[in-house]
């Protein structure tokens, strides 16, 4: 079912720009050794609640992150998993505000929130990247 062309333009022209910045700054690498903590990695799963398409891994890890769109059945132990309409997914970046609106909305859900507060405050801070207006 993959859309390997949807995860492409979206790690090319955002995601990725993003996760590089939060790595390449003092501020986010001490936010990701902070939620690593004595874990060697932590994952992000992201679903895509706009059309068929299997899921995108995220890894986070010290010397950097990874990404790999997971093959049909194919499942991980998520530390956090994110289900996100596109527009939401690119938009909720930008500022606090559009995560809040797009949390009210329905258009990006946090399915496990509650199971592991911890692992969705510091992935929040990474991919909010300080943005907080």
């Amino acid at each position: 079912m993959h859309n390997n062309m949807f995860w492409s333009s979206t790690l090319d022209f955002h995601l990725g720009k993003l996760l590089d910045r939060a790595y390449a700054g003092d501020a986010g690498k001490k936010t990701i050794k902070n939620w690593l903590g004595s874990a060697r990695e932590k994952n992000v799963v992201i679903i895509q609640l706009d059309f068929p398409s299997d899921p995108l891994l995220l890894q986070f890890r010290p010397e950097g992150w990874s990404a790999k769109v997971l093959d049909e059945g194919q499942s991980v132990q998520a530390d956090v998993e994110l289900c996100s309409e596109h527009i939401s997914l690119i938009a909720f970046t930008d500022s606090l505000r559009s995560f809040i609106h797009a949390l009210l909305r329905g258009s990006l859900k946090l399915p496990m929130l509650w199971q592991k507060p911890r692992d969705h405050y510091y992935a929040m801070r990474i991919f909010l990247g300080g943005n907080h207006g």
